[in-house]
C-alpha cells in the first residue's frame, strides 16, 4: 500500500460539528407530538450536493452521464464533487469537479477514496474488504473532451503528488 494514506489530515470542521451534535442527542427526549419536519433541510442538502443546475448539467454532459469511478448511470444519485472545495464562482468549473455517485462523493470528501493526477483511484485500508475495494488501483473515466478533464493542479492540491 502506498504511503498516500499515512499522512494524518485533520478532520473537516463538519465532522467536529457532527460529533458535537451526536453527543447531545438523547433518544429519551423523543416526543412524537412535537417533531420538527426536517425534510426541507434534507432536500436542500440533496440539491446542494448535486450542485447548481447549470454546473451539474455541464458535468453530466462532460462525463457522458456516468460516475467517473463506478460508471453508474442513474442520474438521480450522481453529484458534482468539487476537487478543491467551493470558494466562489472560480471553483465552479468542470475541470474542478468530478461526477461521482453520492456514496463515492462522500468517500472522496472524507479522503478515504483519492484520485491522483493520473486518474488512478486509491482507497484507504478501511475500505479493503468492502464493495469499494474493487475500485482501488483502477483509473477514473475521463470526460471525452480533454478540456473537461480534471485539473491536475487541483488534484495535486487536494491530495499531494502520488507516485
Amino acid at each position: 500500500m502506498e504511503k498516500i494514506f499515512s499522512t494524518v489530515v485533520p478532520p473537516p470542521a463538519y465532522e467536529q460539528d457532527l460529533a458535537t451534535a451526536e453527543a447531545t442527542v438523547d433518544p429519551v427526549d423523543f416526543d412524537s407530538d412535537n417533531l420538527v419536519d426536517g425534510r426541507q433541510k434534507v432536500m436542500a442538502e440533496i440539491v446542494r450536493r448535486r450542485g447548481q443546475p447549470k454546473f451539474r448539467k455541464d458535468l453530466i454532459r462532460a462525463y457522458g452521464g456516468k460516475c467517473a469511478v463506478t460508471g453508474c448511470e442513474i442520474e438521480a444519485v450522481l453529484e458534482a464533487a468539487h476537487i478543491i472545495p467551493y470558494m466562489d464562482g472560480d471553483t465552479n468549473h468542470v475541470v474542478n469537479r468530478l461526477l461521482l455517485r453520492a456514496d463515492v462523493h462522500t468517500l472522496f470528501d472524507l479522503g478515504v477514496l483519492k484520485i491522483d493526477v493520473t486518474g488512478r483511484i486509491h482507497i484507504a485500508d478501511t475500505l479493503f474488504g468492502s464493495a469499494y475495494e474493487k475500485y482501488g488501483g483502477k483509473k477514473i473515466r475521463f470526460p471525452a473532451l480533454k478540456d473537461d478533464h480534471p485539473d491536475s493542479g487541483a488534484l495535486t492540491k487536494k491530495f499531494g503528488a502520488v507516485a
